[in-house]
Order: structure tokens, then C-alpha cells, then sequence
């Protein structure tokens, strides 16, 4: 037989009251997730200019020219779409009836 108190029978005490963490978590919480979400931007940056780093200036030249054209016709084919679905809403739009047309 021990001489040791079985861990049943011992009162164990908080050594920090669970209020308090849970307090200082969430005042860490934003910092944290605004510490993360900096760090992993930067991480994508630098992972970026690695990437370019190997293609060629010229490769470099043509995809950005590309880019911008791409994005040149999205904005022209949705320009397109707003003014024809305005150009409906005009043909479809009811006049108001005026004092002299009523039937």
C-alpha cells in the first residue's frame, strides 16, 4: 500500500482563474489574426516575386500586357450588358398617363 494520497480524494486549485484567460484571449484574438493575416500576405508577396524571379523580363512584359487586356474586355462586355439591360428598362418603362388621355 502507498503512502500517497489517491488523486481522487486531493482538492486541486486553480492556479488562474478561468475568467481572466479567457479575457486575455480575447483581447489577443484581434491582434493575432491581424498579426496572421500581415504575415501571410507578406508570405504570398515574397513567394510572388520568387515566381517572377524565374521568367524572363519579356515573359514578364507579355503577360502583363495580356492581363490588361483580358480585364479591358470584361469591362467593355459588361459596359455592353448594363447599357442594354438600361436600354430595356427605358423601352419598358410605363409613361404616366396624362390628364387629356384618359379614356
Amino acid at each position: 500500500m502507498t503512502t500517497k494520497t489517491p488523486t481522487r480524494n486531493r482538492k486541486v486549485e486553480a492556479v488562474v482563474e478561468p475568467a481572466e484567460v479567457v479575457e486575455k484571449v480575447k483581447n489577443a484574438m484581434p491582434e493575432a489574426l491581424d498579426e496572421f493575416i500581415s504575415r501571410q500576405r507578406k508570405a504570398l508577396e515574397e513567394t510572388g516575386e520568387a515566381l517572377k524571379s524565374f521568367l524572363p523580363k519579356e515573359f514578364q512584359d507579355h503577360s502583363r500586357a495580356a492581363f490588361k487586356e483580358s480585364v479591358e474586355g470584361y469591362r467593355n462586355l459588361f459596359n455592353s450588358i448594363i447599357d442594354s439591360i438600361i436600354d430595356t428598362a427605358e423601352k419598358a418603362k410605363i409613361e404616366p398617363e396624362k390628364d387629356g388621355d384618359k379614356k
